[in-house]
């Protein structure tokens, strides 16, 4: 399922997304959320688990961080990678 979600997405959005395994490494990270904040009263795994990926990589392409990395943030994104290199210049020149 990881597979076929990231091949959707990078049939979709390949232009803006920096490469497949920062996809597939990002569709992890969120297998690894979805699974900590699952609830089993609410439902099967997969069926939350395929809403939540869906859901966290659509909000990444409209410029969210990945949840839970506020301090750190990642990205599979083209145009948020150069923003965040340029942020860890601007850090690294102030403490210098």
């Amino acid at each position: 399922m990881l597979k076929k979600i990231c091949k959707e997405f990078w049939q979709r959005y390949c232009y803006k997304i920096d490469s497949w395994n920062d996809l597939y490494q990002t569709v992890q990270y969120l297998f690894i959320y979805a699974y900590n904040i699952w609830q089993p009263e609410k439902g099967s795994f997969e069926g939350y688990l395929e809403k939540v990926i869906r859901y966290k990589l659509r909000s990444m392409l409209n410029g969210e961080y990945a949840p839970w990395s506020s301090k750190s943030p990642f990205t599979f994104l083209k145009d948020r990678k150069m923003q965040l290199c340029f942020m860890e210049e601007d850090i690294l020149e102030q403490y210098m």
